[in-house]
């Protein structure tokens, strides 16, 4: 009886948790070097330049929330964004998505930058990782999450060993979604008179 009483709990609560709000279509990145395309170094890559070796691309979602007293952090839609890196730029009104380059571990950080009417602009940068590393890290530290402090040393030795053996140099490589939570502005109080 306890047992489905807490499943009907359980269900209602992810009943609760708010959708995320739909975005319609997928933004293009402008680059800097009258590029085409995502792969902002085909041009000067066909040219025999060195430049980073293209990895792919992902489709980057940016979206903003703010504070309410009400339901606590919720989406909020109609931010402007820019999402910038040295070699392009990209503008969006929020919930946005992007299709960005990946470089694999040249991946260049991206400055995400957001305002919205009556709220503090903010700004915050996203570094590529290695997914296949921090998969295979996270696969192997939960198996060993039940050791105890004896099985966490183990399997932190393990993956290290396992990392260092690997060949890591066409692991895919991921942004982690931008996630934007906007200040309201202060509001000026007026001198009493």
């Amino acid at each position: 009886m306890r047992a489905a009483i807490l499943v009907v709990l359980a269900g209602a609560l992810a009943g609760c948790a708010a959708k995320p709000l739909e975005v319609g279509s997928i933004t293009s990145i402008k680059p800097h070097n009258g590029a085409t395309g995502t792969d902002v170094y085909a041009h000067q890559r066909a040219a025999g330049a060195d430049v980073p070796t293209f990895g792919g691309d992902q489709i980057l979602e940016v979206r903003t929330y703010i504070d309410t007293e009400d339901e606590g952090r919720i989406e909020t839609a109609g931010a402007d964004c820019t999402v910038s890196a040295g070699s392009f730029t990209a503008s969006m009104i929020t919930p946005a998505k992007v299709r960005v380059p990946l470089y694999r571990n040249q991946s260049e950080s991206l400055s995400v930058q957001c305002h919205k009417a009556g709220y503090k602009q903010r700004m915050i940068t996203l570094k590529a990782y290695d997914k296949k590393r921090a998969d295979r890290f996270r696969g192997m530290t939960s198996a060993g999450a039940g050791g105890g402090i004896i099985g966490a040393v183990t399997t932190a030795a393990v993956a290290g060993i396992v990392d260092a053996t690997a060949d890591n140099s066409e692991n895919v490589w991921h942004y982690p979604p931008a996630r934007i939570d906007l200040e309201p502005l202060e509001e000026k109080k007026s001198p009493s008179t």
